[in-house]
């Protein structure tokens, strides 16, 4: 008996030391991969194993862009990127940096157009806001069945479409949905993003380039990436504070039919993760970023719901970054989400007050 117990002793002692040792590992590539996350890229940066940054990049480091709340938040205006897509939709090809306002988009869009030879390599050029990795690790956690349960779930009138890709896993990830894990989505933000081309994916070259379409360099390690994509996933989810007043007027227009309060583990992220056919006004090209479908790359009216976790903290709004405000955010609502847009504007002034009051609750969780 005695045999026994002390086996049983040994065998939990020998447990407990396998779950610390674990939970050891799992700190120390979030360590490592906070490290890359600040890390200010060079070319020829001795933490690469090819070139380093770009030749084309939109920034030097993740946190140059991710700030806004702490590490791993969205982008100012500032941190806006051109997007040039080619004819097509069919790839992002080059990306610039730093557009300050709508006007300034616009002229530099026309001064590519006017580029030689541009007629033959440039499909559109369009702004992209930076997004905020908060609780990114619990969104790449919810199981694909409870994505897909709940678009099947809602109204017809703004049910979203769940995207798929070749291997049926549900595209949770990217401003059209159109990256299926977090692991994809790291990867291809360093490779567009700063130029360090994964093993998975190449860094582009610029269109007016010729020969191959990207840069074969590997500038990060396989090591590298599964501790980057470590530390993104252990940022925080925001918490909601869902007992404000506002919420009931945020449900009473429509607001809560895409943006979904609880969605798995995901409690107060307030959002479908499906994508909505959101009006002619808001279109943008859509499957360069991800692994795109024929549907994606189709339909340029159609945007995945943002999580509004965190949202207080993560201006300008809109795929685009075109809405200063909330207030601006909610009345450029089309398409599917038209009806509760007017629904909004139709509220006496103090409870649209009390909305953008409860949205502005939901505050980013301030990771240093």
């Amino acid at each position: 008996m005695k045999r026994v117990l002390l086996s049983l002793a040994v065998l939990a002692a020998a447990s407990v030391i396998s779950a610390d040792a674990s939970l050891d590992a799992t700190s120390k590539a979030e360590r490592r991969g906070r490290s890359l996350f600040v890390h200010q890229w060079t070319a020829g940066d001795r933490l690469a194993s090819g070139d380093g940054l770009g030749p084309r990049y939109n920034a030097d480091s993740c946190v140059a862009c991710h700030n806004q709340g702490g590490l791993g938040g969205g982008g100012g205006i500032e941190a806006n990127v051109l997007r040039i897509a080619a004819p097509g939709g069919e790839a992002d090809v080059l990306h610039h940096h730093g557009v300050s306002d709508g006007y300034a988009a616009w002229r530099q869009q026309k001064v590519l157009e006017a580029m030689p030879g541009n007629s033959r390599n440039i499909g559109s050029a369009e702004r992209r806001n930076t997004p905020a990795l908060f609780g990114a690790g619990v969104i790449d956690a919810i199981p694909d069945e409870v994505i897909a349960a709940n678009a099947r779930s809602a109204p017809s009138s703004v049910r979203g479409k769940v995207n798929l890709d070749e291997d049926g896993r549900v595209l949770r990830f990217g401003w059209k949905g159109d990256i299926a894990s977090l692991e994809d989505f790291v990867e291809q933000a360093c490779a567009m993003e700063l130029g360090l081309g994964t093993v998975n994916h190449p860094a582009p070259k610029s269109p007016f380039e010729q020969g191959d379409e990207t840069e074969s360099a590997v500038d990060m390690t396989p090591e590298q990436v599964v501790d980057l994509v470590a530390f993104v996933s252990s940022l925080p989810a925001p918490e909601s504070k869902v007992g404000h007043p506002g919420k009931e007027h945020f449900d009473e227009v429509g607001c809560n039919s895409c943006h979904t309060q609880d969605l798995g583990p995901a409690k107060g992220v307030f959002s479908d993760l499906a994508v909505h056919d959101m009006g002619a006004a808001l279109a943008g090209r859509g499957g360069a970023y991800g692994r795109s479908t024929p549907a994606i790359a189709a339909n340029d009216n159609a945007w995945r719901t943002p999580p509004l976790w965190g949202v207080a903290s993560s201006a300008p709004y809109m795929h685009d970054g075109r809405a200063r405000d909330l207030y601006e955010a909610i009345r450029l609502h089309g398409g599917q989400a038209e009806q509760s847009a007017r629904a909004f504007g139709a509220l006496p002034a103090e409870k649209q007050r009390e909305l953008q009051a409860f949205l502005l609750t939901l505050e980013a969780p301030r990771v240093e």
